[in-house]
């Protein structure tokens, strides 16, 4: 199931992935709003926004709750996807 879940991402969702990661927003406590994620990438709002269904319905990223924007963590399923990408074991 992971297989075909990680073939059916599209670019834009590799992006936000290694956005996350790179910034280290894997837990509620380091998560990122949307302007620091899209601060530096040429996604529109609507590819983001597009993205990040996406990427939540694959449990690959979550939404930190309790803070008044919207913000997003890389879950540990998303960071092994940046792994496996990367080649890292």
């Amino acid at each position: 199931m992971y297989q075909i879940l990680m073939e059916r991402l599209q670019p834009e969702d590799i992006v936000i992935l290694n956005a996350l990661s790179e910034r280290e927003a894997s837990s509620q406590l380091s998560s990122v709003d949307k302007s620091d994620i899209l601060s530096g990438l040429t996604l529109t709002e609507s590819a983001f926004r597009k993205s990040i269904i996406r990427l939540e319905a694959t449990c690959f990223i979550n939404i930190a709750t309790g803070k008044r924007k919207l913000s997003y963590y890389i879950s540990q399923y998303g960071q092994q996807v940046i792994n496996d990408i990367k080649g890292v074991e």
